[in-house]
């Protein structure tokens, strides 16, 4: 009796010590997105590196992992090293996988392969498990994505102001505004140069019909004299109020048309940049901006047209 119970006592302790073997084998693992254990993002596409890290945490034994899964990368995604394979004591292994959430629908998506979903209105709650398995266990570990809705692109800045212009008659009229415009440097017409405030006045107080001289003026001399005119107001414009003449590109046309002989081109230009002129009067002048009195008889008795004929058209 006394041998057969000796036998027992070493069956239980042969037992209980390949108990305590298989015991020995612990994992323990750790996974990080974007080197975090949660992020969360609202523009997309957004790339997230998820980092997973299997460690031995048995004392004194090797521990074998025998499989690690992750539910949302699928079966397309291994951890390397390839399960099975042995961590000894201290030891770890590292793999990791990168996905694109290209839009907030794919998180919604992704966020389906488990189970642990908080879908709301305006996010999705992401927090995918990753299983590691070894012979009696097993360990889970989790990374959180909190994916929002994009945010909605910041409204436009609003538009400028719109600034003001003034027609021929307020330069013609206002002479410290005329002088103020001047102030800037000559302003080219083409070949012609307006410089000195009697200049730009003869050109504002002129006749488009006839010279300083009482000499006729061509069809093409009237063109261009009344191209120059509007090119005068619309460079003062700017140049003082900000206005730059409208559609883009119509100050190179104009510029253009005044170096050439088309008429037909420059009277439609004249009248696109006269309308343009006269476009804003009723916005007010700029804060601290000086007009000046109107003094049109004044203005007038200093008006030089110094234009003069050309070979161009016929009367």
């Amino acid at each position: 009796m006394t041998k057969h119970l000796g036998k027992l006592a070493t069956a239980a302790f042969a037992l209980a010590a390949a108990v305590g073997v298989a015991d020995a084998h612990e994992l323990a693992c750790t996974k990080l997105v974007n080197g975090q254990s949660m992020v969360t993002i609202d523009k997309y596409p957004a790339t997230l590196q998820y980092t997973f890290t299997v460690r031995n945490t048995h004392p004194t034994d090797a521990s074998d992992v025998l499989g690690v899964l992750d539910a949302m990368l699928g079966s397309g995604w291994s951890f390397d090293p390839k399960p099975p394979f042995q961590l000894p004591v201290g030891g770890s292994a590292t793999s990791s996988a990168t996905i694109t959430i290209n839009r907030y629908e794919d998180c919604q998506r992704l966020a389906y392969h488990e189970p642990y979903i908080d879908g709301g209105s305006t996010h999705t709650a992401l927090m995918n498990t990753l299983h590691v398995k070894w012979d009696l266990g097993a360990a889970q570990c989790s990374a959180m994505v909190m994916c929002k809705l994009p945010l909605p692109p910041p409204p436009p800045d609003p538009p400028p102001p719109w600034s003001p212009t003034r027609d021929a008659g307020f330069w013609k009229t206002h002479e410290p505004a005329l002088g103020q415009c001047l102030a800037g440097g000559p302003v080219e017409l083409g070949a012609m140069k307006v410089a000195t405030l009697p200049e730009a006045l003869g050109l504002l107080w002129g006749s488009p019909s006839r010279f300083l001289n009482g000499v006729a003026r061509t069809g093409a001399d009237k063109a261009r004299f009344l191209l120059s005119r509007q090119a005068l107001v619309g460079a003062c414009n700017e140049r003082l109020f900000g206005a730059a003449p409208a559609p883009a590109g119509l100050r190179a046309d104009v510029q253009a048309a005044l170096l050439g002989s088309d008429e037909a081109r420059q009277r439609s230009l004249a009248a696109k940049l006269g309308t343009f002129n006269s476009s804003r009067e009723a916005v007010a002048l700029p804060s601290g901006f000086v007009a000046g009195t109107a003094t049109p008889a004044h203005a007038r008795s200093i008006a030089v047209d110094h234009t003069t004929p050309s070979d161009q058209g016929s009367k």
